[in-house]
């Protein structure tokens, strides 16, 4: 309460002790700092399961074993999710292994009939990054390793990596994710970015 020199009476009246004054104030500062604290916890959580952290980040997102799904099963998974991930389109012959990880990385591996759920094998296999800014990203490690970045279709941006060519980076304008596909050869996973292939599962 604030007052000013020369107070009547009924005024002065209201006046309390200091120490009960900085008392009050000091619980009302507490309770609002805890308040803000919370509410700060919470929208940062929030915004992390939205966005993640990028790869290597530490993310709050339920991860999935390995299982196969159908390529409706896989758009079915992601309106399940609230996540949207890519993949290479269906490809005859092969089965469609999904996995998601606590970080919220999200791999579809094309594995052929005749192997097993989790084989070990170079096959291909398309991961999705949660990443903000994920083409100025993209730009910003190529520019690191005096590397380029060349156009994708839809308006995205291609990365290759110079030290893993069977590793391909995309990304898209307006999209929070990184994509990663990793292909038997060099050769596949260039043609595959390039081929505008690459699209989230629907």
């Amino acid at each position: 309460m604030w007052y000013k020199w020369g107070l009547v009476a009924a005024e002065s009246d209201n006046r309390q002790p200091l120490a009960k004054n900085v008392l009050g104030i000091v619980l009302l500062v507490v309770v609002l700092v805890v308040a803000v604290g919370v509410g700060l916890f919470f929208l940062l959580r929030n915004d992390n399961n939205k966005k993640g952290n990028g790869p290597g980040g530490v993310g709050h997102y339920k991860p999935y074993t390995a299982r196969f799904l159908s390529s409706s099963g896989l758009g079915a998974q992601s309106l399940v999710m609230g996540q949207q991930f890519y993949w290479a389109g269906p490809k005859r012959g092969y089965r469609y292994e999904f996995r998601r990880t606590v970080d919220g990385y999200v791999y579809v591996r094309y594995l052929p009939k005749s192997v097993s759920l989790g084989a070990a094998g170079d096959y291909l296999d398309i991961a999705t990054y949660p990443f903000t800014q994920a083409v100025n990203g993209l730009k910003l490690e190529a520019h690191k390793k005096h590397a380029t970045v060349t156009n994708a279709p839809g308006g995205g941006v291609i990365y290759v990596d110079p030290h893993r060519p069977r590793t391909v980076y995309l990304a898209f304008p307006g999209v929070n994710a990184q994509i990663e596909i990793f292909g038997q050869s060099p050769v596949q996973a260039v043609t595959l970015a390039r081929s505008g292939k690459i699209r989230p599962v629907s």
